[in-house]
């Protein structure tokens, strides 16, 4: 048998197509994945995916598989995939990635904490982050013995050294090297619970666990809304405007103190936090 699987826009929603891939490939299919994300699937340990190869196309239609977690939207992209891969009984885990001996070498010879804070990269206010006196942050996550670096697309509205990665690879080398990440509810905070990484992740409108399996090793981070993962109400859309506030104004729901983000470290990484006399 062979299978063709389709998926498309952000890099996060693409990362969880893995398990189904992996999935088809242990039971012997051949797979053919066409994603904008190819680099996902490098270094995978089979001969028999395909990515991105239209001259291998396989003839039965039958077996094209489109996952779009928009069209369920209430519920964990994995669970929609699932469904529409006609995989009602897979158990759900998290994606498998796969890196080379290079990509695991440290290149950063300090112990870091990566921060993934890209305001010009999440263009939705109900997707950020708003709030935090964030060199209190850098100060304590300094003082557990760890420099802070920041990863971001573009560069701009830096709160720490920025480490400019030109791909997702570096990303995931990076991440692989970091003893803790705290960043927004995107494409590197899979990585890095792919990876296994202390986190802690902000939520705005998405319900953590639509995104997330399990909280181990992480905290999610989400002020209380009375309209709270309103993201998710309605299908084929990416989110909503916030109800509470125009558009200019950061939505309750995205709103922290410094203190819940500097509690929230100290409990994932396991560290005391000092009170201020």
């Amino acid at each position: 048998m062979k299978k063709i699987i389709v998926r498309n826009k952000g890099f996060g929603d693409n990362i969880w197509a893995e398990p189904i891939v992996r999935h088809f490939l242990e039971e012997g299919e051949e797979v053919l994945i066409f994603t904008p994300y190819p680099c996902i699937f490098d270094h995978y340990p089979t001969t028999q995916l395909h990515i991105n190869c239209p001259e291998k196309i396989f003839p039965i239609q039958e077996n094209l598989i489109e996952l779009k977690f928009q069209e369920k939207p209430k519920m964990h992209h994995l669970e929609a995939f699932r469904d529409q891969a006609g995989l009602v009984d897979l158990k759900l885990t998290y994606p498998r990635l796969y890196l080379s001996q290079k990509e695991k070498k440290r290149q950063i010879k300090k112990r870091y904490a990566i921060l993934h804070h890209d305001p010009y990269g999440i263009k939705n206010l109900f997707r950020n982050t708003y709030g935090i006196e964030w060199q209190q942050v850098l100060d304590f996550i300094r003082s557990l013995g760890l420099e802070p670096i920041q990863i971001s697309r573009e560069g701009k509205n830096l709160i720490a050294p920025w480490v400019k990665t030109k791909d997702f690879r570096e990303v995931m080398s990076l991440i692989y090297n970091a003893d803790l990440f705290i960043g927004l509810d995107s494409g590197p905070s899979h990585i890095a619970a792919a990876m296994d990484i202390p986190s802690v992740i902000f939520f705005g409108s998405v319900n953590p666990y639509f995104r997330h399996l399990d909280n181990k090793k992480k905290i999610f981070l989400q002020s209380p809304c009375p309209f709270a993962h309103c993201y998710h109400e309605i299908p084929n859309t990416f989110g909503q405007p916030c109800r509470l506030v125009n558009i200019y104004e950061a939505p309750p729901c995205c709103i922290h103190t410094t203190d819940q983000v500097l509690e929230a470290i100290a409990k994932v990484y396991g560290a005391p936090l000092l009170k201020s006399p």
